[in-house]
């Protein structure tokens, strides 16, 4: 029964596949046999804890409420509650994780760091009378990136802040949250943009205007520019429809 679940009530042909993998649920157990879910939770917010009671059926410890766990016709263990809207299904190994959703955010940190660090380059490099020598391709490359990592930024913080709050309820997701999603799409090729932080990083390898520390640092920048692209990709992020 030890592992990650994801609610049958998902979707994962368009961008509500994020709600899904975020709202996993891990079980574990400890050395008696007792079962925690993380996302089962009391009123305090606390996990519930869960003691076999019969053949895979568990209840809570200080509660009545009951959990069943039923394989099904391949064998696949599965969880039956109170809520007869869906089960709990084990997540298929090729699928995205939870995890790897959190490790995105760090190429997020990066694009954001690289942006709030570039002016203070600039005026350090200003106050000590140090120029950077590029050439053209190079410094037109350069603000390019800086674009890029602006317009991923400014892609996710406005999906984030339109199409997650309004899937708390049915009501919110019409059209006018679809249409207000859809006016971002201006930014929203992460794919295109991850190529042009390649060709940055690859052409800064190839000069001999660039240090090594240079060049590992557009290197960095275009991996986290890629590691966002596959997540916008892998998560769907650029359908707006509600195919669930």
């Amino acid at each position: 029964m030890i592992g990650v679940y994801r609610s049958s009530r998902r979707g994962d042909a368009s961008w509500t596949r994020v709600l899904g993998v975020l709202g996993e649920a891990t079980v574990t157990a400890d050395d008696d046999g007792v079962l925690t879910i993380d996302s089962s939770t009391d009123i305090s917010g606390q996990p519930r804890h869960w003691r076999e009671v019969g053949p895979l059926v568990y209840r809570n410890v200080v509660g009545q409420e009951h959990i069943v766990f039923k394989p099904d016709a391949a064998g696949t263990m599965q969880i039956l509650s109170g809520a007869p809207i869906a089960i709990l299904q084990p997540r298929r190994a090729d699928r995205q994780s939870a995890d790897g959703c959190r490790r995105r955010g760090g190429s997020l940190l990066i694009l954001l760091t690289t942006l709030l660090l570039w002016p203070v380059a600039v005026v350090t490099r200003w106050h000590y009378g140090a120029g950077l020598p590029l050439s053209g391709l190079e410094r037109l490359l350069r603000y390019a990136v800086f674009a890029v990592c602006a317009a991923d930024l400014a892609f996710i913080t406005g999906f984030s802040a339109i199409m997650l709050p309004a899937a708390q309820t049915v009501f919110e997701l019409g059209p006018f949250a679809r249409c207000q999603a859809a006016s971002m799409q201006w930014a929203a090729s992460p794919v295109g943009r991850a190529l042009i932080a390649v060709v940055n990083a690859y052409v800064a390898w190839g000069s001999d205007n660039r240090g090594l520390f240079g060049r590992a640092k557009e290197t960095i920048i275009a991996l986290a520019c890629v590691g966002f692209a596959w997540f916008a990709w892998s998560m769907h992020l650029l359908d707006l429809s509600l195919r669930y």
